[in-house]
């Protein structure tokens, strides 16, 4: 099977509208099938040399004060206590003799302190919400007995441990021995966030909620990087490097890497795979690298040169034309729905939004009296915008109540039209009967969500001046026990659920979107809030088999307790040579699951199968397969034809898969390395376009797309003519763009609005 054959099949699955043309290509697959037989991060920034460049943003002064002491239980003074602060402005300093405290020239924002005195810790203050020039003084810490903090450092691949580790907690740190173990003491309690890093492999950051024992925190092999950060031809020094793993979903967050030093240079490890480094901080916009798809223990040089960046300038403004002050005005990257630069209207209205790197961008304006969304701003490197941000016209009122029917104060309540792709919305919050108004608002229909301690609750479809909305929290979710076969508690695993609906009461939209997240718990134990419906749930563990529930009904204010076990799976080894002449093939792709032949499948948090790839020497190794079952293995190497390799049990022998090297003409009509897609397949039948199918964790199973909705429009435009070539065009546009598509679910008539991602291969 070519290489071109092959990508063609996976476009059918991420693409759009192509399955019904490649249909012969997995008929293809299928007779295969049966015919076959980080020291780095530690790094702390210099100080900037006199000559070093100055963005124009720094020119900004600021003038906000925080200020306090910090006193031990009894009340006397904690002296040299060292105080940290968090937020905007992310500092600590250390006590005078009384205790006294104090941080000066601070951005505006939401703060939180916190205190040590090793073995003492405080409670973490706040948050505070800072103004421009407001000075919050007479604050009081108390420091009293900490929190621990106790665990083991392992490889994720081979769970082996992992000595030397720095483990990085609210202002402490240790290493681990030569057992991998750890201790930390002395911290405050509540949720705190936690780096782990070791030399060759990838730090991770953790959230945790002291004192915990007996943690297995696990580590995966990374790839080194390396480079010189310039901005206007001088080392820029201090400049935070990150990576963003490849994430069709857009919901993955930064991880960070390393600072630059005194001469702008930087090293640190980063996640294999596909995935971008980020240089950016100290006023000048940032930085973003191509695509990387680096291999473990790979070595890559990155340079950057750093920009002032363009802008954007404007007015908040009432549906009247009123300017609106103290607004919150945020830009956000279109192309991975994160926020870039933030501002606070001024008193005539006006806003600016300095340090925006060349990108589309969705701007949110939260004001007292209303928000409001612009969409599809396109920013040029040095470019500054002007526009105005003007609130709608439509209000929404209601109230929020817990199960038992009592009012629910201060619960944030958001509203999102239902023609944008952007997570983040405008927020108001419950007063002290339950009673919210949002007004400001712009749009036909909105999705109205509240949460609070108390829960979570969501309509959908609500119409522009609907005044008796009535929003019940929810306590519901799962919880439960996570083993491994041999019935030992997990310490480190991952759960996904995937909203689905049952045949025969199918929901306009699915109950909310996909979710997931990764638990690091001692005991094993997991508490996975969810909006009641009906769910699919993964489950997978680092270096183990992963296993699927369907069916998970999460029901009002319950807790669904499950106790999850995952299988026992079988590790194969093999070797990936050259049909040609036996020369071992380095960085193939060797995955249980075509998916996984492309950056999109190997995104998900919880993937379907298990991938590797080859080393230098062209051997592989493969984890959690199914024990005693028939093996479908996928391979594909640059330069090399894809080959689907069939082991039937028992597997007494070292597999050694062979690949033909690709012709001059296969390569020159391959298929592209990336495309823009929303990862959806359409199928016509009878003149009209149904979904085919829908890649998991994609934009479009994340906005609610089932299959078997029908298509009826996009972007408000009927399809004519050929219906599947009308769509393929009308749905294809530029990545960070978002699509609306109309579409039917019996008999229920609905629009979903998808941002169009880069799929890989």
């Amino acid at each position: 099977m070519s290489r071109r054959r092959l990508k063609n099949l996976l476009l059918a699955f991420v693409g759009v509208g192509v399955l019904l043309q490649l249909g012969g290509h997995l008929r293809h697959i299928v007779q295969s099938l049966q015919n076959d037989a980080v020291p780095h991060a530690r790094t702390t920034a210099a100080t900037r040399p006199v000559t070093s460049p100055r963005p124009r943003a720094t020119a900004l002064k600021w003038t906000a004060t925080l200020a306090g002491r910090v006193v031990l239980e009894d009340g006397h003074p904690a002296a040299n206590a060292r105080v940290f602060l968090e937020g905007p402005s992310a500092q600590s300093t250390e006590c005078d003799e009384s205790g006294a405290f104090s941080f000066g020239q601070l951005r505006p924002g939401d703060y939180q302190l916190f205190a040590l005195l090793e073995p003492l810790a405080s409670e973490r203050l706040g948050p505070l919400p800072l103004g421009a020039g407001e000075d919050l003084r007479d604050l009081t810490l108390e420091v009293r007995e900490g929190a621990l903090l106790e665990g083991v450092v392992v490889s994720s691949t081979d769970r082996r441990p992992v000595s030397g580790a720095t483990i990085h907690a609210a202002g402490l740190r240790t290493n681990s021995d030569d057992t991998g173990h750890f201790s930390l003491v002395g911290l405050p309690r509540g949720r705190l966030v936690a780096l782990v890093e070791a030399e060759g492999f990838v730090p991770r950051q953790i959230a945790l909620s002291p004192p915990a024992q007996r943690l297995t925190l696990a580590l995966e092999r990374g790839a080194k990087v390396f480079g010189t950060v310039r901005a206007q031809g001088m080392p820029a020094v201090g400049v935070a490097i990150a990576a963003r793993r490849y994430d069709p979903t857009r919901q993955s967050d930064p991880l960070p890497v390393a600072f630059t030093d005194a001469r702008g240079h930087f090293a640190g490890f980063v996640p294999t795979g596909p995935m971008a480094l980020i240089a950016g901080g100290q006023g000048w916009a940032e930085a973003i690298s191509d695509t990387l798809d680096l291999k473990p223990g790979e070595e890559r040089g990155i340079d950057f040169e750093l920009h002032q960046g363009g802008a954007i300038a404007g007015r908040v403004l009432s549906a009247d034309q009123t300017p609106q002050s103290a607004c919150r005005v945020q830009a956000r990257d279109a192309s991975h729905d994160h926020p870039v630069a933030t501002a606070t209207s001024g008193k005539h209205g006006e806003f600016w939004l300095t340090s925006l790197p060349p990108a589309t961008y969705s701007v949110l304006a939260q004001c007292p009296e209303g928000g409001a969304e612009l969409t599809h701003i396109q920013v040029s490197r040095e470019e500054e915008l002007r526009l105005d941000i003007v609130l709608g016209a439509a209000r929404i009122a209601g109230r929020v109540v817990d199960a038992s029917g009592h009012p629910v104060a201060q619960a944030r309540i958001d509203a999102r039209s239902e023609g944008s792709a952007t997570r983040e919305s405008p927020f108001w919050t419950s007063d002290i009967n339950g009673h919210f108004s949002l007004t400001g608002l712009a749009g036909e229909r909105f999705t109205v969500t509240a949460r609070s301690g108390e829960g979570e609750a969501q309509l959908r479809g609500v119409k522009a001046g609907s005044e008796d909305l009535i929003l019940v929290l929810t306590t519901s979710g799962i919880e439960g026990v996570a083993r491994d076969a041999y019935g030992q508690r997990l310490g480190d695993f991952t759960l996904a659920a995937i909203p689905t609906s049952p045949s025969g009461r199918e929901r306009p939209t699915a109950p909310g979107r996909p979710r997931s997240q990764r638990f690091v718990s001692a005991e094993g134990r997991f508490h996975l809030p969810l909006l009641p419906g009906l769910y699919e749930l993964k489950v997978a563990s680092p270096g183990m088999r992963g296993v699927s529930i369907e069916g998970v009904d999460v029901r009002p204010n319950r807790l669904e307790h499950l106790d999850l076990e995952l299988p026992a799976g079988m590790d194969l080894s093999g070797d990936i040579l050259s049909a040609e002449d036996g020369s071992p093939v380095a960085h193939a792709i060797v995955a249980s699951h075509p998916h996984l032949l492309t950056a999109f499948g190997r995104a998900a948090p919880v993937s379907d199968g298990s991938w590797t790839m080859s080393d230098e020497t062209g051997a592989f190794t493969l984890t959690g397969l199914v024990p005693d079952a028939p093996i479908s293995l996928f391979v594909d190497a640059p330069g090399f034809e894809p080959k689907v390799h069939r082991l039937d049990p028992p597997v007494t022998a070292r597999p050694r898969i062979r690949l033909t090297p690709k012709s001059a003409s296969d390569n020159q009509d391959s298929a592209p390395d990336a495309i823009a897609g929303i990862g959806l397949s359409l199928s016509p039948r009878e003149g009209r376009l149904f979904v085919g199918s829908v890649l998991p964790f994609g934009p479009a199973q994340a906005a609610g797309v089932q299959v078997g909705d029908e298509l009826l429009r996009v972007d408000g435009q009927v399809l004519s003519g050929s219906p599947l070539s009308a769509a393929i065009n009308a749905i294809r546009g530029p990545v960070g763009s978002a699509v609306t598509l109309t579409l039917e679910r019996q008999g229920t008539t609905f629009d979903i609005a998808i941002p169009r991602v880069e799929i890989r291969f």
